[in-house]
């Protein structure tokens, strides 16, 4: 009887200590990295995400890759001993992007806890100059010889004057509501109102340009679309 119950025992003991071996992922100072408010010339953003074996086991990392295009993150150590770390390289580029950006990097290793983990990337990428609702024009009910328009607003979030010259289109029948320079004070917005008779149906393709005096954004360009119905009156 004894015996078996030291059999038991041992079993238990060697069953904890197998419970209690095991390696563990840990991003030193987080699973988040939020750069915050952040500005175009800022890019790429950078940061070193330190990994560290915060178990008792080897850690074996399997998997580490950005979940897109615009992030790099090399991996120059895959296998950690307890208590060890290594540093990754993170590059994030936020060309070309506007607003709240959300992006990850998966990692997988032999963590029981976190085969499966996604290291987090938040900024906010903030404009001197911003174009809203949309970041187009969004043309409706298009139709040969009748003309339509679209509107949207460009504001001034910087800490300074901009001025807005030089408006251009690709389209000899497309006009604009704005044709002089325009100053625009910090927190000013003005409408930018697009009118179009088209000539022909298919689709529209508008494009339109304009300098500014900010030297992050030296030229606005704001695309157009919509898809343009014959018209029963007109030869199409």
């Amino acid at each position: 009887m004894v015996v078996k119950m030291l059999k038991y025992f041992l079993v238990l003991i060697s069953l904890s200590l197998t419970l209690y071996s095991q390696p563990k992922l840990e991003i030193v100072g987080g699973d988040t990295k939020n750069w915050g408010k952040v500005t175009p010339k800022q890019s790429p953003l950078k940061y070193n995400m330190v990994i560290k074996n915060a178990g008792n086991e080897v850690l074996k990392i399997s998997r580490l890759k950005p979940t897109c295009g615009c992030t790099t993150a090399p991996l120059n150590k895959s296998e950690l001993k307890p208590g060890e770390t290594t540093t990754v390289e993170v590059s994030l580029s936020i060309q070309g992007n506007s607003g709240k950006m959300h992006k990850q990097i998966a990692i997988e290793s032999n963590d029981p806890t976190k085969q499966y983990f996604n290291y987090m990337l938040i900024a906010e990428v903030v404009l001197p100059l911003t174009v809203s609702p949309t970041n187009y024009l969004p043309f409706k009910d298009l139709q040969v010889g009748v003309e339509s328009d679209a509107k949207l607003k460009i504001k001034n979030t910087s800490e300074g004057n901009i001025t807005l010259s030089d408006f251009q289109t690709n389209l000899p029948e497309l006009k604009l509501n704005l044709v002089k320079n325009v100053v625009l004070k910090p927190g000013q917005e003005i409408d930018l109102i697009a009118k179009v008779k088209p000539t022909r149906s298919g689709n529209l393709n508008a494009r339109i340009s304009i300098k500014t005096t900010n030297n992050e954004i030296p030229e606005l360009v704001i695309n157009g679309f919509g898809q343009v119905q014959p018209s029963p009156f007109f030869n199409n």
